[in-house]
């Protein structure tokens, strides 16, 4: 058969819709926290200048044709380069809008009246000339606090990446507030004193293997497996060919090494540019037969899921562990890994936490020499970046190419209420400013194909009832979960951040469950554009606005507001 060419045909633009009513999820349940860690610090300095924007690299077939953007970075791409048109010009700003021009050190406040103004439809903070970097500046000096102003209609442009920005409305006085992304030092006591303030990494420089990338709808990656003994049930053409077209980036690693090469090859033949993990669980034995395995390289207890653990302090073990990963990065048809669960529970009882304990355990040490030891054309990617766990596990980009991110609202009890995601959004937009791949996963259940095969509704937990045991995908529902997931996933998405909607990654029964282009949401066919601006925190609120969108999202509420054009 030939191979497939890539449609680049532009998606006809759909007419304008204002989503303007909150929308609330259904209830959801904490998903089983799965672990991960460990190595050097580099300090960061901030671009006196925003780098040149790189053209546009091809995206999947379905996807509307590369938007320009102004997102600064020096990354080449993997796939051949698409000639982009320059932005359209913006129109002019009418009167209604307030523009509040910085100068290098900061702002002379307004004086007097409310603040923000009443009749103003849109307060935009221009940081062209800011040089100040982190620190407080007051825009108003008011009489009279307009707490409510929409933070939608607050925008900021123009301002140097590495930094966070939240409005604050004080006694008299509206403040913008500047932090460095890799400041934590505000957050939980637990948060604060082991997240190293200088535990940094240094910014991802190249980019000849990383997946492709662009802004022309929401860019998507997708997690699957099906039961590998039942073949009536296996992967066919329908399966491989919307995952390879319709996501930029998958994992498969159930199976043995023949298999897996097979199912990326399948992939790749339905669209060579689409990039392919193995994914290689570091904590248990999933039970797939490869090459070398012994039992005793297992421990005699059993984790999550009731899967057998490893046995770290068997050096052959960590040996057969880690060739495995060489192995099959090295094959034509996988270009990186996934490594799962990589924290370091060996050092869960130590106070305080150190650094040095991290990077040292048997497991850890592991890990490192897979990524350290694979060929240099290989993507590396783990489980790492977590707020609660392992100190951040920001010691581990320092040899890796991107995280992923789960159970990103996950805490103990005694951290403040939503601050865990506010932590992880943070982690997130710290590597995305380094130019780290984030995959970034949106679900909020997780409800697989066994459920529909329970005898009674009532044997389905809570949050799967109204998913499980269904005549047709329950899509208004599907989109309640949609909307949170998404409000945060735009909150931190940069060039080379990708997210995953799904109920769940089993893939043995509707494919709606598993992949988001099944689910009939149209918030995935709609252009969505580069940012212009990043995002804008207000207490428990959030805003951006892009091209083709603005978006808020309360973390305590779990509202939201999509606006499109």
């Amino acid at each position: 058969d030939p191979q497939p060419t890539r449609n680049l045909t532009p998606q006809p633009t759909p007419p304008p819709t204002t989503v303007p009513a909150p929308v609330t999820g259904v209830p959801t349940k904490e998903p089983t926290n799965n672990p991960t860690n460990p190595p050097t610090d580099p300090q960061p300095t901030r671009n006196p200048t925003p780098p040149p924007t790189p053209p546009p690299t091809p995206a999947p077939t379905n996807l509307a044709t590369p938007l320009p953007t102004p997102a600064p970075s020096p990354a080449p791409t993997t796939a051949s380069p698409v000639v982009s048109t320059p932005p359209p010009t913006p129109p002019p700003i009418s009167d209604s809008v307030v523009r509040l021009v910085l100068t290098e050190s900061g702002f002379d406040a307004v004086i007097g009246g409310y603040c923000p103004p009443k009749d103003a439809d849109e307060v935009v903070i221009d940081g062209a000339a800011y040089t100040g970097g982190p620190g407080t500046i007051e825009l108003y000096d008011c009489s009279v606090i307009n707490a409510n102003y929409d933070i939608m209609n607050i925008r900021l442009e123009n301002f140097f990446e590495g930094l966070w920005f939240e409005i604050a409305y004080k006694t008299g006085s509206m403040e913008l507030i500047i932090k460095d992304l890799f400041n934590y030092r505000e957050y939980w006591l637990q948060v604060r004193n082991s997240y190293d303030h200088f535990d940094l990494y240094e910014e991802q420089t190249d980019f000849d293997n990383f997946p492709t990338f662009d802004w022309g709808t929401i860019p998507t990656w997708v997690r699957h497996h099906k039961n590998i003994n039942r073949i009536a049930t296996w992967y066919d053409d329908d399966d491989y060919r919307p995952i390879a077209r319709d996501h930029h980036i998958s994992w498969f690693g159930l199976g043995n090494k023949q298999q897996v090469v097979d199912f990326q090859s399948k992939l790749k033949f339905f669209n060579e540019n689409h990039t392919t993990l193995l994914y290689w669980n570091s904590e248990a034995y999933w039970g797939a037969d490869v090459d070398g395995f012994d039992d005793s390289y297992l421990s005699g207890f059993y984790g999550t899921g009731n899967r057998p653990l490893y046995e770290y302090s068997n050096p052959k073990m960590r040996e057969w562990w880690v060739n495995h990963v060489k192995d099959m990065v090295s094959q034509n048809s996988v270009d990186g890994v996934m490594m799962d669960n990589t924290l370091s529970p060996e050092c869960d009882n130590q106070i305080p936490l150190k650094k040095s304990c991290l990077e040292t355990t048997d497991k850890s040490m592991m890990i490192k020499r897979a990524a350290v030891e694979s060929p240099d054309d290989a993507l590396i990617i783990g489980n790492y970046l977590r707020q609660y766990y392992d100190r951040g596990n920001r010691f581990r980009m320092a040899y890796s190419d991107g995280s992923y991110f789960e159970n990103q609202h996950h805490s103990p009890g005694n951290q403040p209420e939503h601050e865990a995601i506010i932590v992880s959004m943070q982690l997130a937009r710290e590597a995305a400013w380094k130019k780290k791949i984030v995959l970034w996963t949106g679900s909020r259940r997780n409800c697989g194909c066994g459920w529909n095969h329970a005898k009674k509704r009532s044997d389905i937990p809570l949050e799967c009832r109204l998913f499980n045991k269904v005549v047709e995908a329950p899509t208004e529902l599907l989109r309640q979960d949609l909307n949170i997931a998404l409000g945060e996933f735009l909150m931190i998405v940069e060039e080379f951040s990708y997210i995953n909607f799904a109920i769940s990654p089993d893939a043995n029964c509707e494919r709606w469950r598993w992949d988001a282009h099944a689910m009939e949401l149209d918030e995935f066919h709609r252009p969505l554009g580069p940012p212009k601006g990043p995002p804008l925190k207000s207490g428990h609120w959030f805003s951006r606005h892009f091209e083709h969108v603005s978006v808020k999202v309360n973390i305590a509420t779990e509202e939201t507001q999509f606006i499109w054009n």
